[in-house]
C-alpha cells in the first residue's frame, strides 16, 4: 500500500478532515505522542484507498506490515501537526539503534564514561567513515543514515 501511494492518499484524506479536531484535542506534540493511536477506522480507510487504487489485498502481508503502517500513519500525522522533528521522533520508534543510543545517553553514568576531557558534546552519526573524532567532540557510531547530536547540559 505503501508503495502504490496509498498510504499517502489516505493521511491527506485524514489530515484535511482531522486537523483542527486533532490540534484541539493534542495541544503539545508530546500528548499527541502519548495518546494518539491509529484507530480500525483509519486502517479500513487505508485498507479501501488501497483497493481503489488497485493494491491487491493480502491478509497475511497486511498484518505483518500493521505495525510499521500504524507507525508511518502516526509520524505523517505528526509531521503535518507539527513539523519534521516531531516525524522523525515517531518515526524512530522503529529504529533500534535510535533507541539504544538515547538509553545509553540517559544513563547517569554516560557523561562520565565518554567524557576525557571538558567537553560535553556527543554527535551520534552514521557510518565508520563519519567517525572520525574532530576536536573535542565524542562520537557514537550508528549503522543506518541517522544524524543526530545530543548537548549535556
Amino acid at each position: 500500500m505503501r508503495d502504490k501511494g496509498a498510504l499517502m492518499k489516505a493521511h491527506f484524506h485524514f489530515i484535511d478532515a482531522h486537523r483542527k479536531e486533532w490540534l484541539g484535542k493534542y495541544k503539545t506534540f508530546n500528548e499527541f505522542y502519548k495518546r494518539f493511536e491509529v484507530t480500525p477506522d483509519m486502517l479500513a480507510q487505508l485498507v479501501a484507498t488501497g483497493k481503489e487504487m488497485g493494491v491487491e489485498y493480502n491478509e497475511e502481508e497486511y498484518q505483518k506490515a500493521l505495525p510499521l503502517l500504524k507507525l508511518q500513519m502516526k509520524a505523517l500525522i505528526a509531521r503535518d501537526l507539527w513539523d519534521m522533528n516531531e516525524y522523525y521522533h515517531v518515526i524512530n520508534d522503529a529504529n533500534e539503534s535510535i533507541r539504544k543510543a538515547l538509553e545509553l545517553l540517559e544513563q547517569p553514568d554516560f557523561e562520565g564514561l565518554l567524557l576525557k576531557n571538558d567537553s560535553q558534546d556527543f554527535i551520534l552519526t552514521a557510518g565508520a567513515h563519519s567517525c572520525t573524532p574532530a576536536s573535542n567532540h565524542h562520537f557514537i557510531c550508528l549503522p543506518n543514515s541517522t544524524l543526530f547530536s545530543h548537548r549535556f547540559t
